[in-house]
């Protein structure tokens, strides 16, 4: 049985995004609503959580060379929202790293997206524990 060409890539993704749902685990509707802080800043963990999706949105369809549509999601968009939001998008991504017969070119593309996620999954352990701001 031979590996799909972009198998590397799309288990590099789904090892990023376990990290970040693991690190959501503990968070509730109302941590979302809250400040991430670290390079995030005042965005709220929902606003981050969209703007990762936005970026992984535009960076794909960026590489696959077609306009990306303008849809998105409210300033404190709701927890679903949002993990719908990013859950769409992976799709998006690997439906297009599948369909590529060389996904070498993509792997600049597959690796910000993973840098983008990992920094977030890393603020959200750091500031595991700590009681959401008032």
């Amino acid at each position: 049985m031979t590996t799909h060409p972009a198998h590397s890539l799309i288990e590099r993704l789904a090892t990023s995004r376990r990290a970040l749902v693991a690190a959501l685990a503990e968070r509730t509707e109302r941590d979302f609503a809250h400040p991430v802080g670290g390079d995030f800043g005042e965005r709220s963990l929902g606003r981050a959580l969209a703007d990762l999706a936005s970026a992984e949105r535009h960076a794909v369809d960026d590489a696959a060379g077609r306009e990306t549509d303008t849809r998105e999601l409210p300033d404190q968009p709701l927890p679903p929202q949002v993990m719908h939001e990013l859950a769409g998008v992976r799709h998006r991504t690997v439906v297009y790293l599948d369909a590529l017969d060389d996904p070498s070119a993509a792997e600049p593309v597959v690796e910000d997206i993973v840098a983008r996620e990992d920094a977030l999954t890393a603020q959200l352990i750091a500031t595991e524990g700590r009681p959401a701001a008032q």
